[in-house]
């Protein structure tokens, strides 16, 4: 049995300075100072000789969390990561739209091609630029010319459709060739 003295120098020098895992997992403290102990104080105390007598190499760093510099990088690849993501959207956006456009657009010439069959083969002649009825922002022009080397029985039609998008004009064209039966 130890008296109050020993028990306080024991205590003292068994302060904890790091942690270290054994053989079977379990945490164990590392004893503080290098001072000689008796046979007494090694029997009643197993786990100090085996930490006396192995090299122990206890965690460089034993505090959990973030730094702030490692923060600062995360927000940084997660607001790269948000902006391309929204700018993927914009830009699917303004492709959706841009093709629901031309597809009107190709429509339009297609009905003015269908209107056109119903007419007499002479009264099929050009139409000046001119904004289509019903849909705005579209303008319409129908060219009627005969190709060199045919008769008088063959025409060639084109009917072109400008529509602007972004600031810039943009068109479709559709040709197609009238048989006088």
């Amino acid at each position: 049995m130890r008296g109050r003295a020993g028990f306080r120098t024991w205590f003292r020098r068994e302060k904890a300075v790091g942690w270290w895992r054994d053989e079977a997992g379990r945490r164990r403290r590392i004893p503080m100072g290098d001072t000689a102990r008796s046979p007494n104080e090694v029997a009643a105390h197993p786990t100090d000789f085996v930490a006396e007598t192995k090299v122990l190499k206890p965690a460089l760093n034993l505090r959990r969390g973030f730094t702030l510099v490692e923060l600062m990088i995360a927000i940084l690849f997660l607001a790269v990561g948000v902006i391309a993501v929204t700018f993927a959207f914009g830009r699917g956006m303004f492709a959706t739209t841009d093709a629901e456009t031309l597809e009107q657009a190709v429509a339009l010439t297609q009905e003015r091609l269908e209107n056109l069959k119903g007419t007499a083969f002479a009264s099929i002649a050009n139409e000046a630029r001119a904004p289509v009825s019903g849909w705005t922002g579209f303008d319409r022009q129908v060219t009627v010319t005969q190709p060199a080397g045919t008769n008088a029985n063959f025409k060639q039609v084109v009917v072109t459709v400008y529509w602007s998008t972004g600031g810039a004009e943009l068109s479709t064209i559709t040709t197609t060739y009238w048989v006088n039966n």
